[in-house]
């Protein structure tokens, strides 16, 4: 009799045993499951960014004038190809755009409200080819250095001082160099805050474009 007590104690030990080790090896499926891999910037492949800002340029007149910007940028981190993932350097590509609703020149600072009714409203696009350079200061903080060119469409060309000839209707659409500066911050997984001035050079005077905006990023 105590014998058989003795294998039942154990038997159901042995039972409660496999429940548990089954019980925490599922748990731990779960979670694995669950929780998803944590990835840092340095890890980046792509970025989108929307942006709000300002632009500065000057007028025909030798007026220097600011203007309400927005747009969209799109980063690609090609040094994957170079070094492995998870390392300090950052080297792509940056393109997207710069929309910004000049007005007139008496206009406000959205290009509305001109008290000359009659004035004609101009708009201003840009589209920037650009290399980008970075190095990640830490798991979630980049800076970064671009060049290359911006395109640049006015719709009235005389809305704007490039140099000589660049208010002729000829020379709507011109490429100029340009450079700018990218700080970056990681909030959240796939989110990222991004300040980003830029100058764009021109034969006349050069255009200062300021944003900041948040960046989707993928791995």
């Amino acid at each position: 009799m105590n014998k058989l007590l003795k294998l039942t104690v154990v038997a159901i030990a042995m039972q409660a045993s496999t429940m548990a080790i089954a019980q925490k090896a599922m748990q731990t499926s779960y979670e694995e499951a669950v929780i998803p891999e944590k990835h840092t910037m340095k890890e980046q492949l792509w970025g989108l960014s929307p942006q709000i800002g300002l632009m500065t340029y000057e007028e025909k007149n030798n007026q220097s004038t600011s203007r309400a910007a927005a747009g969209l940028a799109f980063d690609w981190n090609l040094s994957s190809s170079f070094w492995e993932k998870s390392n300090l350097f950052y080297v792509g590509m940056s393109t997207g755009f710069i929309y910004s609703h000049i007005g007139s020149s008496d206009a406000n600072f959205f290009g509305n409200n001109s008290p000359n009714l009659d004035s004609e409203g101009a708009n201003y696009l840009s589209v920037p080819v650009e290399l980008k350079f970075g190095y990640n200061l830490s798991d979630s903080f980049r800076l970064s250095a671009r060049g290359g060119g911006n395109v640049i469409y006015r719709s009235i060309a005389k809305s704007m001082d490039l140099g000589a000839g660049s208010e002729s209707s000829d020379e709507l659409w011109k490429v100029y160099p340009n450079a700018g500066l990218d700080a970056e911050y990681q909030i959240t997984h796939n989110v990222s805050l991004v300040a980003r001035p830029d100058l764009t050079f021109t034969p006349g005077k050069n255009i200062f474009v300021a944003t900041i905006g948040a960046t989707f990023m993928g791995y």
